[in-house]
């Protein structure tokens, strides 16, 4: 009898520390989910495509590309210029699958060619330091005029002006 008390004792034990974990499980996917809608709405409150979107048509008159990608979306389709970023499903399979450490990022990447391969890109991200704004890999302040001051100088620096 010894042997089967110690397997229920075990079970027990075994029961709450799964509860725990699927307690844990449940609130960081939770505050993934939280950290996601916010990085949407600074994206929809900077403007961010649209920025873009205004650089190619005042100085490459409309022949460069704008693109935008989540991390968190399958394969990261592209979104039309000018479309909100896209929600997150509640059946979203690879979300099962995410790190503590992980990092959501949308990207908008404003593509040309012009003397090569050129491009501007807008990351903004939550990491483990809370949410970034990086254009071209140089980090700004989340406000609109530091975006758009970012924006004008990766474009000279691209070109070399």
């Amino acid at each position: 009898m010894a042997w089967r008390d110690t397997l229920v004792k075990l079970r027990d034990s075994v029961a709450k520390a799964r509860t725990e974990k699927q307690r844990e499980a449940e609130t960081l996917l939770e505050e993934r989910r939280d950290h996601r809608m916010k990085l949407q709405e600074m994206a929809n409150s900077l403007g961010i495509t649209l920025l873009l979107t205004e650089m190619n048509t005042v100085l490459m008159e409309g022949h460069g590309e704008v693109e935008t990608f989540s991390s968190w979306e399958p394969l990261g389709p592209l979104l039309e210029v000018g479309s909100i970023l896209p929600g997150f499903d509640d059946d979203d399979e690879d979300d099962d699958d995410f790190e503590e450490d992980d990092v959501d990022v949308t990207s908008s990447v404003l593509s040309w060619d012009e003397g090569g391969e050129r491009e501007l890109v807008v990351d903004l991200g939550w990491d483990e330091d809370g949410m970034f704004l990086e254009v071209n890999g140089e980090e700004t302040r989340h406000e609109r005029t530091a975006l758009e001051r970012a924006l004008v100088q990766a474009f000279k620096d691209e070109l070399g002006l």
